[in-house]
């Protein structure tokens, strides 16, 4: 750590954070809990060292079962704050875990009913995500708490970029290379393609942001993160991530600031010479002379065995977590993914899963460009404008791979989604104050 030696330290003094805000949220605040939880989202690399400590590694769970039981302690304070959007959320919860019974029947899987059981753990750990926008629609009650929740996502976010160079600098990037892509990852057990997603979006979040914020420093602060962040995503030589941020620039572009479609013409033009040549030669790679490579070829042939248990299964699906049980076979052998988040959803829960999956993707979009084109204040407009960008960049990402059911890579989106819920109920009573005023 900064060259002290302090580096073997870092755990333990995470560990008593964490023990710390755990007694601060049950006893002062329960959003100092949120604060620690969305700090360290991303930062899995750290969360795998405080596995050594009692409880460490169900600090996550532990966290989630305290905000959960203040919630249902506080019942009269809290509410269903948007009717279509927390239906739509409840909605999923039910049929991913209604997944899990076609599962048991379909299969002869075993009942989930208990942690014993690998499918129900899986549902748990995916459950949690869309939790956390229960969680932080009910915990966040204020403008000051929103954009404290945004600055510990950028102050992980500027951890994750440092540990990214610090892992990568001695790297040369004159050629492409496959065993250097994901060695500055703080996912973990995650691969490049994952992180790359993860990047994508959040930065098309920040750049919304920025966009819209009229405050020099925060714009030259936030800058600095997005350049930061655009070159970990370039060196995760990622082609689903960059297809991601490619789309959301030209959301951007095309809604907010026309430079960004000009840059992005000026980049078509000329990426052989502006890129690296490492990037360029990745991006070279997609097809060549036989057609496309083998990567992308493998993938086609994977979403065609695939489509083959949808035909059988189209409504239900085969159950939550069962597409490792398709037996997909591919160079690397029996594939546990189909890498492509639609595909994923449409096998394992049929067609109903997948379209209550795009109804809370568009209530979504819904919330964010409503906060977009209400919100006076500059920084509630970047919020709005920046998550529907994210979600734009996310939308495209799951083309070429599963990205929703990773807690690292979409727990900003959940959390975010409560926050830009919160912020549309702060805006519409702002504006509910002023045309009292003016009419008094």
């Amino acid at each position: 750590m900064l060259g002290l030696g302090l580096t073997k330290y870092i755990p333990l003094f995470a560990y008593i954070v964490c023990i710390v805000c755990f007694f601060l949220t049950i006893f002062y605040k329960t959003e100092i809990g949120l604060y620690l939880v969305t700090l360290l989202i991303p930062l899995q690399n750290l969360m795998d060292r405080l596995q050594v400590f009692p409880f460490g590694k169900d600090i996550m769970d532990i966290y989630m079962l305290v905000f959960l039981f203040i919630i249902a302690l506080n019942r009269k304070d809290y509410s269903l704050r948007d009717k279509f959007v927390d239906k739509a959320i409840i909605l999923l919860i039910f049929t991913t875990y209604s997944a899990l019974w076609v599962g048991s029947f379909k299969l002869g899987l075993p009942y989930p009913i208990s942690l014993n059981n690998e499918q129900f753990v899986m549902w748990k750990n995916f459950v949690m995500l869309p939790l956390l926008y229960f969680i932080s629609i009910n915990i966040i009650n204020k403008r000051h708490q929103i954009f404290l929740l945004v600055w510990i996502m950028v102050t992980a976010l500027v951890l994750m970029d440092i540990n990214f160079y610090q892992n990568t600098k001695w790297f040369s990037y004159e050629h492409f290379v496959e065993t250097n892509r994901a060695a500055g990852s703080t996912f973990s057990y995650l691969g490049p393609n994952e992180i790359a997603a993860f990047y994508a979006q959040i930065t098309m979040f920040l750049i919304g942001v920025y966009l819209c914020d009229k405050a020099r420093f925060r714009r030259l602060f936030f800058f600095g993160v997005i350049s930061f962040n655009f070159y970990c995503l370039l060196y995760l030589f990622s082609r689903g991530g960059y297809l991601s941020a490619l789309v959301g620039l030209m959301f951007l572009g095309a809604t907010k600031k026309r430079l960004i479609l000009v840059l992005l013409l000026l980049l078509f033009l000329s990426w052989k010479v502006v890129l690296p040549n490492a990037v360029v030669e990745r991006i070279e790679m997609t097809i060549t002379e036989e057609g496309l490579d083998h990567s992308s070829y493998s993938r086609i042939e994977m979403w065609s065995k695939a489509m083959e248990s949808v035909a059988i299964n189209p409504l239900t699906g085969i159950g939550f977590g069962n597409t490792r049980y398709l037996g997909i076979k591919s160079e690397k052998g029996v594939r546990r993914s189909v890498h492509n988040g639609y595909l994923k959803v449409l096998v394992e829960q049929g067609i109903i899963g997948l379209s209550i999956f795009l109804i809370v993707f568009y209530a979504a979009l819904r919330k964010g460009w409503e906060l977009y084109q209400n919100a006076e204040d500059p920084q509630m407009k970047g919020l709005g404008l920046g998550f529907v960008a994210m979600i734009i960049a996310n939308l495209v990402g799951n083309l070429t791979g599963d990205k929703w059911s990773y807690f690292n890579a979409m727990g900003y989106f959940w959390i975010l989604f409560g926050l830009v819920v919160k912020a549309n109920e702060i805006v519409t009573v702002e504006k509910g104050s002023d045309i009292s005023v003016a009419e008094t």
